[in-house]
């Protein structure tokens, strides 16, 4: 079983090795949420562009944060 509590979420300008796991299209400072495990990326869970109008990015990223039984962390500075 996997520890949830491990898992963190968070807004973040993705990098190129993150906008590249997501889809074709998303490049390098997309906002975007995304989820790790003990600090370590694991996926790009949504990126703005994505998340349909009306929704903030911290609504959604504390929906999926809620649905990982993450802890959602808010915005992450580039590069931290």
């Amino acid at each position: 079983m996997v520890d949830t509590s491990k898992y963190t979420v968070s807004i973040e300008r993705l990098d190129a090795h993150a906008a590249s796991t997501y889809a074709d299209w998303v490049t390098e400072g997309t906002l975007g949420i995304v989820v790790r495990y003990e600090g370590r990326f694991v996926k790009v869970a949504e990126v703005r562009d994505e998340i349909p109008p009306g929704i903030t990015m911290e609504k959604a990223a504390r929906a999926i944060a809620d649905g990982y039984g993450a802890r959602y962390e808010g915005e992450r500075p580039p590069g931290d």
